[in-house]
């Protein structure tokens, strides 16, 4: 697993420019149903297969081989643009726009990785819209609850 990580992270680094981290964050692997408890509010057709939570580690779904599969790898690559967008620093505002933008770069990262695999990005996975993303208030960029 730490060949793979470094393998993604030194492509994030050629093709989004963000700086290697000195230490490369853990990869667990975990039951959909805690993904589901955090992200999804326990709800029980919960989409979301992996989660970084602003730490050192990703959580990814247990069904999820990402050594074999290339969409399964692009969930992988997916979080760890999070992680070093969380080690840069460049996305610090906590508010909705700042969230969007992170998701939308992130989603980006993960099609170009599946292009050059000459992998369509699924239907339902798009690059979402802010509209899509954040709740409440939506002139006052009301960001989504970030789990604890």
């Amino acid at each position: 697993m730490e060949a793979l990580v470094a393998v993604l992270l030194a492509w994030i680094h050629a093709t989004a420019g963000y700086a290697v981290p000195d230490t490369a964050p853990r990869v667990e692997f975990v039951q959909a149903r805690l993904i589901a408890d955090i992200m999804c509010d326990s709800q029980p057709k919960c989409p979301v297969l992996a989660m970084y939570l602003h730490g050192d580690t990703i959580f990814l779904d247990d069904r999820l081989d990402v050594q074999r599969n290339d969409y399964h790898t692009s969930i992988l690559l997916h979080e760890l643009v999070h992680y070093v967008q969380q080690q840069s620093g460049r996305f610090a505002e906590n508010d909705c726009d700042g969230w969007v933008k992170e998701e939308q770069e992130a989603f980006r990262a993960q099609a170009a990785w599946l292009r050059e695999r000459t992998i369509s990005f699924p239907q339902r996975h798009q690059i979402p819209r802010r509209e899509h993303l954040c709740v409440g208030d939506l002139h006052r960029g009301t960001a989504p609850p970030r789990p604890k």
